[in-house]
């Protein structure tokens, strides 16, 4: 009885989903016709799983586990005039070692404090994309694997990705998604002064990835 319960429970979370799917689309489909823009970044993504957490809360009285941010990125003396080898050594160790695109936890040393992150819809100060980032996903329960190696220039680094990334929302969906982020840096300080994150799918493709982790 318990084991048929839990499938009625995992088939009524889908159908939530999809209701949700669905709901994302007419909201798209509204902003294509104001807009005509292609949304596929990391931003547009988290309003769409939002509309997800809304309605599995609101149907299960769920309450978001919410993570408080953590004291790992504080404000340090920044790393002026970084090398090349040493930026490199550092963005890659924040990607393996400390899974940023997940836990928020990056160098902050290494960035301008007035460092904006951006995709074509929304802009976060640096601030606020690490507590976004620590609040919004669970660490545990996500992976990021860098695909490659990290490139450096004195303009810019880049680099390829591959994440799951856990939300931490009722029922903790997980989502899979690929793509390539490029962080521009100041001339004169060798500072990262700016982040881009590209994904390789759209926003539908990830939704439809989603499955339940807890």
């Amino acid at each position: 009885e318990e084991f048929v319960g839990m499938k009625h429970l995992h088939a009524h979370m889908l159908q939530l989903f999809n209701l949700a799917f669905l709901l994302v689309g007419c909201v798209q489909a509204w902003s294509f016709e104001k807009k005509p823009t292609i949304v596929s970044t990391r931003s547009s993504f988290l309003k769409n799983i939002a509309v997800v957490s809304c309605v599995s809360a609101g149907t299960f009285g769920g309450t978001r586990d919410v993570a408080h941010a953590d004291s790992f990125s504080p404000i340090a003396e920044k790393r002026i005039g970084i090398s090349n080898d040493k930026l490199k050594e550092i963005i890659k160790s924040d990607m393996v070692d400390r899974q940023f695109l997940a836990s928020g936890k990056l160098t902050r040393e290494v960035y301008d404090e007035s460092a904006l992150f951006k995709d074509e819809i929304d802009t976060y100060t640096l601030p606020k994309w690490i507590k976004g980032t620590q609040a919004l996903f669970v660490t545990g329960g996500s992976s990021v694997r860098l695909v490659g190696d990290v490139d450096v220039s004195s303009s810019e680094v880049s680099f390829l990705f591959d994440e799951d990334l856990m939300f931490n929302i009722p029922f903790k969906p997980v989502v899979k998604l690929s793509g390539k982020v490029v962080l521009a840096r100041s001339a004169d300080t060798g500072l990262i002064t700016s982040y881009r994150e590209i994904w390789d799918q759209s926003v539908p493709t990830v939704l439809k990835s989603a499955k339940f982790g807890g």
